[in-house]
């Protein structure tokens, strides 16, 4: 019998910076999530909530990484789902494919995962030009949180 499992890693991103790493484990029993965080999310007067409360000690864990793919691709039961699986080139509804095609990009906030090599935040978020001319402040910051 053949053995599928691997584990792929990609850049875990805040507007243009990496602020961990992304690790999707294809393993016998399915998928799995961790995120491991090298940036300190904490103390950010509510700046990186969403984020901060999905991790312990800088890990997300599988059932953190899933709440927050869960909210950022469309729900299985919206209207014209399967219109927009079609455009996207998928026969059948998967969270993390659907993830996967929009890079995890929300336009409510600057997180998503560089799973191509030579992808930028301004092909991934259409306000990203306005947000960078705008927020420069976030980058600064990060840098600043950043553990050695």
């Amino acid at each position: 019998m053949e053995n599928n499992c691997y584990i792929e890693k990609y850049d875990f991103m805040c507007a243009t910076e990496k602020i961990g790493d992304f690790y999707v484990d294809h393993g016998v029993c399915g998928r799995s999530f961790k995120v491991i965080l090298d940036t300190d999310l904490s103390n950010s007067n509510g700046f990186y909530d969403k984020l901060f409360v999905l991790q312990k000690n800088n890990i997300i864990d599988d059932k953190g990484v899933r709440f927050f793919i869960e909210h950022r691709v469309m729900p299985k039961a919206r209207m014209n789902c399967n219109e927009l699986l079609q455009e996207m080139g998928f026969s059948e509804y998967d969270q993390y494919e659907i993830f996967r095609y929009n890079s995890g990009a929300c336009e409510k906030d600057y997180y998503w995962v560089k799973f191509l090599p030579n992808l930028t935040f301004y092909d991934v978020n259409y306000k990203a030009e306005a947000i960078m001319s705008k927020m420069g402040f976030i980058i600064d910051d990060l840098k600043n949180r950043k553990l050695c």
